[in-house]
């Protein structure tokens, strides 16, 4: 199985009751649309919560859901 690592940027949000499980809770949105579902401790996404982002992380193509999900491996706040 072949690994890709991808980054982007973009600001965090929550998905709230849509929220796909306990580790899948948060989505990277992009000129405010979603792009992708972030995967992860949920502690440390949910400090980035609104915030400006680049996250490093590779996608979960076992996950079927509306958005790519995304396993974050790393994530920086963009000041």
């Amino acid at each position: 199985k072949m690994i890709t690592r991808y980054q982007m940027i973009g600001v965090v949000g929550s998905l709230g009751k849509n929220a796909m499980s306990n580790n899948i809770r948060h989505q990277l949105l992009i000129g405010g649309k979603t792009k992708c579902f972030l995967k992860g401790y949920r502690g440390i996404i949910d400090s980035f919560l609104h915030f400006k982002v680049k996250i490093e992380g590779e996608l979960q193509s076992d996950v079927k859901t509306l958005y790519p999900v995304m396993l974050v491996t790393k994530i920086n706040l963009i000041l």
